[in-house]
């Protein structure tokens, strides 16, 4: 059986870079399967028309949304909720996890993490930023696997004027399969679902739903949000006498930055 804990972990770090994603498409690193109706858009389209206002760096986005796990089989008792938000202004980022706050101007990464009482700040790698992009959408693993192991269809959805993109991944045997159902009109993601196996070996055995957990993000978009992340930063830590100190409302917290 799979811990709820790690499951909800690993999803928000799956929780997705819409922009890698479709910059890996770009790429082509991945190719896609046939479309799953003939009167239905290509997968391929319907895949990049998705994703391709996020590869604007500097383009405004407002998210709010809330990540739920539950078993496939009992999708109406909810084990777990994480709520999130992701702000983006140009080059600056700001976006919350459950209890973890990150802040970015394009040069550093600021978190604050309001669990464990502790702040880090330290210069964006291209891996920092990679991270950053990922935290609020899913897909993120996908984008680096051979893309003969990578299949995508488009459906119809049961909601009226949405449809339904479905990935598998044999790379990723712990899972069985992704879901995004969007707008067909503004092409908004309505939600994402990632269907988890609880014993990865029974997918071998052609299981059933009682086997499978499902983390389903549900997102809500705003009216963009436009901020100053260098005074965003100066909220939580300070400069004094040349070092950089904790803001007076997080005087108990740890600070760890890169020199």
């Amino acid at each position: 059986m799979r811990d709820r804990k790690n499951i909800m972990m690993i999803c928000c770090a799956l929780i997705t870079a819409i922009a890698l994603s479709a910059l890996a498409a770009k790429k082509q690193w991945i190719s896609f399967g046939a479309a799953g109706q003939q009167s239905l858009p290509a997968a391929a389209e319907e895949y990049k028309k998705l994703f391709s206002t996020f590869l604007l760096e500097d383009s405004l986005m407002h998210v709010e949304g809330q990540i739920e796990l539950f078993d496939a089989q009992k999708p109406e008792v909810i084990k777990e909720t994480l709520p999130f938000s992701y702000a983006k202004n140009g080059n600056g980022l700001i976006e919350t996890l459950g209890g973890m706050q990150t802040i970015s101007n394009g040069h550093l990464v600021l978190q604050l993490d309001t669990v464990n009482h502790y702040i880090m700040l330290g210069l964006q790698s291209d891996t920092t930023l990679a991270a950053l992009k990922a935290n609020c959408f899913p897909l993120k693993q996908l984008v680096n696997d051979d893309s003969a192991n990578y299949k995508i269809w488009v459906t119809t959805a049961a909601e009226p004027a949405q449809r339904r993109l479905i990935l598998m991944n044999a790379l990723t045997p712990e899972i069985k399969e992704y879901r995004i159902n969007y707008d067909t009109a503004s092409y908004h993601i309505q939600y994402c679902e990632i269907e988890w196996w609880k014993n990865p070996a029974a997918s071998a055995n052609g299981s059933g739903t009682e086997q499978t957990l499902i983390t389903k993000t549900y997102y809500r978009y705003l009216p963009a949000l436009r901020f100053n992340p260098e005074e965003e930063m100066k909220k939580i830590i300070t400069l004094k006498d040349n070092t950089l100190q904790p803001a007076k409302a997080y005087q108990s917290y740890k600070l760890y930055a890169d020199n």
